[in-house]
This record gives structure tokens, sequence and C-alpha cells, in this order.
């Protein structure tokens, strides 16, 4: 099955500078790379290997509520204090003042974080590795067309025996002649050698 390789390439950014990329290869490799602010690796891992069937996660990113909370910090307890002080019939126009400053910044990046964190489309390998795909990024067409892309090509990667099983199954032929008496050793170890790539005899180029 022919990768659509206008489709083999996920690249996503996130907030403070993070940034995962996904790219499959014409090898039925997954090239995964990871980079934050302090943190950057990059790993590939067999197509054979990932189950095609990706879990979705809804769930918040909380990291991002760092920038938030000293706004709310101060915002919250102007706001309480000016409620306090409008009850009791003091001043409070400018404790209502700072309480929007910090407070109207820290409600939107609030509400913008839950509107764009929340959901997560995971594919998991058969050694526990976890690919968390950030929905809909950077766009829903382009997304999409990468998870097609991606299960296609995992379904093609488990239809292909490995090189070392055939490998391994063409040496366990030769066994059972030589156990059968059909090989001498000389010749099985010969055949073997021709196989594994050792054979001394082999001619190298013209």
């Amino acid at each position: 099955m022919a990768i659509p390789f206008q489709n083999a390439k996920l690249v996503q950014a996130r907030f403070f500078r993070r940034q995962q990329s996904f790219e499959i290869t014409q090898d039925h490799q997954l090239l995964v790379s990871v980079k934050g602010p302090f943190k950057e690796e990059s790993w590939d891992t067999p197509l054979r290997f990932i189950d095609p069937s990706p879990t979705r996660i809804r769930r918040v990113d909380l990291k991002p509520l760092i920038l938030v909370a000293p706004l709310a910090l101060i915002a919250l307890p102007c706001l309480v204090a000016a409620f306090a002080a409008l009850f009791v019939g003091k001043e409070s126009d400018g404790l209502f003042v700072i309480a929007g400053f910090f407070g109207i910044p820290a409600g939107g990046f609030s509400w913008f974080i839950f509107r764009n964190s929340v959901n997560v489309l995971t594919f998991t390998g058969s050694n526990g590795v976890r690919l968390p795909l950030w929905f809909n990024n950077p766009t829903r067409d382009h997304f999409e067309g990468f998870v097609k892309a991606l299960q296609d090509s995992i379904k093609a990667a488990q239809t292909i025996i490995p090189d070392d099983q055939i490998l391994a199954g063409e040496i366990q032929k030769l066994k059972e002649l030589f156990d059968r008496g059909l090989l001498d050793k000389e010749q099985f170890e010969s055949a073997k050698n021709k196989l594994t790539g050792n054979d001394s005899n082999r001619k190298v180029g013209f």
C-alpha cells in the first residue's frame, strides 16, 4: 500500500514554545520529535508495533495556567475588596479597575486554554509507548489527513513480514534438511553463511 506523502508529516505547536512532529517514512517507521523550553528528544518506532485504532482523550493542559494564576491572585482579592467596600458605602472604583485590569486577561486566557486543550488523539505501541496527537492542530484537514495516512501505513506495515523473520524461517528450513540427512554439515554451514552474508567465498564486485 503506497503512503500518501502529502499527509506523511504532522508538525504541531503549543504553549511555551512546545512542538512535536511525526513523520511516516518509506521504510515503515514513524519518526517522532519533541521540543520544549527545557528538553529536546527524537526517536523512531516501527509502524507495525503501533495500534491503528487510537483513543480520543478529553483532558486539559494545565501547564499554561501558571500564567493565569498570578493574574487571578491579584484580581480576585481586589474584586472581593471592591464589593466589600461597595457594601459598606466606601469608594471602590479603583479596586474594580484593578480587578478588571487583571481579571479580564486572566479570564480570557483561561477560556483560550480550555477551548484548545481538551482533545488528544492517542496512538499506543506494543511496547507501551504513547503518541498523543493534539487534536485539529495545526488545522482540522491537515490533522485528519495525517491520521488517515498513519492508520493506512500502520495496517500496510503489519502485512509485511520483517526481514529477520524471513531469514529465521530460511535457516530453520536448512536445519530441517540437515537433521533429515539431506545436507551434510559443510553444505549446511555454506548455505547458512550465504543467507546471513557471512560467505567467505562470495565475490565482491566484478
